[in-house]
């Protein structure tokens, strides 16, 4: 099989390079190797399919069913919806609850900045789709959504960390509103 590939690609080579003027209609040739060049580019730039892959988007047909169902509604966490104009007002909650992380923490920025960053290729694996953001871009984004969820855990679970101006828990249907993303 491999035998006939490489006869066929010869011999659309030597088509290819032939002087004879083609009539209307006839195979235009390629450039094989400008095609096969590009074609290598992508093919080096797959992510491996690794075993860790665990987060799927929902398939087409059953987001038709009920779109709302499988669309996050308040906030958008992970990159699957990240960057979305609806979710713009939570991304300012989210920096807060990360300030306010590190605050309770103690940590600096930069310590979870490089914390993350050593972990970008085992969460980017997570996904089964290729998540096309800078490692900038999705390092900030993983931090952020990291802080915010660990934040709703311990303002929910430890009244201590609720203040009275929380965006939030001071709006009581909010919480119930985030917990069904």
């Amino acid at each position: 099989m491999l035998k006939l590939a490489i006869i066929v690609i010869r011999r659309m080579e030597i088509i290819g390079t032939s002087s004879e003027k083609m009539k209307t209609g006839d195979h235009v040739p390629i450039d094989i190797y400008k095609l096969g060049k590009t074609m290598r580019e992508e093919l080096e730039i797959l992510h491996p399919l690794l075993d860790d892959c665990c987060i799927y988007r929902v398939p087409k047909r059953l987001r038709m069913l009920n779109e709302k169902a499988y669309t996050p509604q308040v906030v958008s966490i992970g990159p699957l919806h990240h960057g979305r104009e609806e979710f713009k007002a939570m991304e300012e909650c989210k920096r807060r609850y990360l300030k306010d992380f590190l605050a309770w923490s103690e940590l600096s920025l930069e310590d979870l900045i490089g914390v993350t960053e050593m972990e970008e290729t085992r969460l980017r694996n997570r996904y089964a789709e290729a998540i096309e953001l800078s490692s900038d871009v999705f390092v900030k984004m993983m931090l952020l959504d990291a802080a915010f969820i660990i934040m709703i855990m311990l303002k929910n679970y430890f009244l201590d960390f609720q203040s009275s101006n929380d965006r939030i828990f001071s709006r009581p249907w909010m919480i119930h509103e985030i917990y069904k993303v």
